[in-house]
């Protein structure tokens, strides 16, 4: 059965911008009326932007009004993005599949030297698709 998502709300700050960056996803989940935090983590070990373009395409997009597509260097401009209910296509091409449910993601980015470089924060339900 196919998953649908919807987002819910998203922040990220981009502290600086470079495209040489390692970074983390780390998934929590609502279950029993609270946060299980750390749920999922998944591990970015280089090319930060490059991996969020190609395997979180409808993201990438909304929040830097690029297509995924693109072949230039991926960068992302140093500001601050904040998203409140605006639809994102979260097809995921290259992602495991998550369980229904309630998630809240953190996003990490971290330069060569380990400081710590922008942060994504959004929630999103997954339910199935109907």
């Amino acid at each position: 059965m196919a998953h649908h998502m919807i987002g819910q709300s998203a922040v990220c700050n981009i502290l600086n911008s470079s495209p040489f960056r390692f970074g983390n996803l780390k998934l929590d989940v609502w279950t029993n009326n609270q946060w299980k935090e750390n749920s999922i983590i998944y591990r970015i070990p280089k090319a930060y932007c490059s991996t969020v373009r190609s395997n979180f395409p409808g993201l990438y997009e909304t929040f830097y009004q690029a297509s995924a597509w693109s072949k230039g260097l991926c960068t992302f401009l140093k500001k601050t993005y904040t998203m409140d209910n605006t639809p994102i296509n979260w097809t995921l091409p290259n992602f495991p599949l998550l369980p229904y449910g309630r998630y809240k993601c953190t996003s990490t980015v971290w330069s060569p030297k380990k400081v710590k470089e922008a942060c994504f924060v959004f929630e999103l339900i997954i339910v199935p698709r109907l």
